[in-house]
């Protein structure tokens, strides 16, 4: 039997980013799978874009954008990755999560969300997040995330569910990637591209 194909999806919304952000995680991304790929930019503006795209409503800044995410149907397994995120390694791994819905354990507050990096299973992600955004949207002071944890209290939290595969550059790469770490997650300042030609964030984000 073939294995199923999984659709990985990033949000590229306006000011943020340019389409070498969401090129070079294309690149990453097929580079580190060996499962049958459709990778899909959600975006208000698809000039240099080498990807598929699909139209992110053009009232949808920064990271709200995420937001629409939740209206969207995907046939299969759906991995989202925000665009500042790093791939280190193999990432057929996501395939084996079984669950509904899943979503980061955040960096800096265990209980909370962190939605750089999400997984579902194509039309059981919780649809409710964008419409009742939607319906009266909020700007909340933890932006797309806190408004992802106000809706849903039991999301699967991915490091619990992949333990050591995703990593915060800021909290666990002091001393260099962690041996086993197969996503970079870049939450804040610096961004992939800001660092010394030589350090290693560099030449895996040029590779």
């Amino acid at each position: 039997m073939a294995a199923p194909t999984l659709n990985v999806v990033c949000v590229k919304a306006k000011p943020r980013y340019d389409h070498q952000y969401v090129n070079k995680l294309y690149k990453a991304v097929r580079q580190h799978l060996s499962i049958p790929l459709r990778f899909f930019c959600l975006t208000d503006d698809v000039s240099g874009l080498k990807c598929r795209t699909k139209n992110l409503p053009h009232q949808l800044h920064d990271w709200w954008g995420k937001l629409y995410l939740f209206n969207l149907y995907f046939e299969g397994k759906v991995l989202y990755l925000d665009l500042d995120t790093l791939i280190t390694g193999p990432l057929d791994f996501v395939n084996d999560y079984e669950g509904d819905f899943a979503i980061l354990r955040d960096f800096y507050r265990p209980e909370g969300y962190g939605s750089g990096v999400m997984l579902w299973n194509g039309g059981k992600q919780p649809r409710h997040v964008w419409d009742n955004w939607f319906a009266n949207p909020v700007i909340h002071p933890l932006g797309d995330q806190g408004w992802i944890e106000e809706q849903v209290k039991d999301a699967d939290r991915l490091q619990d569910i992949f333990p050591g595969k995703i990593v915060s550059y800021k909290v666990d790469c002091a001393n260099g990637l962690p041996e086993g770490a197969a996503i970079c997650a870049f939450h804040g300042l610096p961004k992939p591209h800001e660092f010394a030609a030589d350090h290693w964030v560099t030449k895996v984000w040029n590779e």
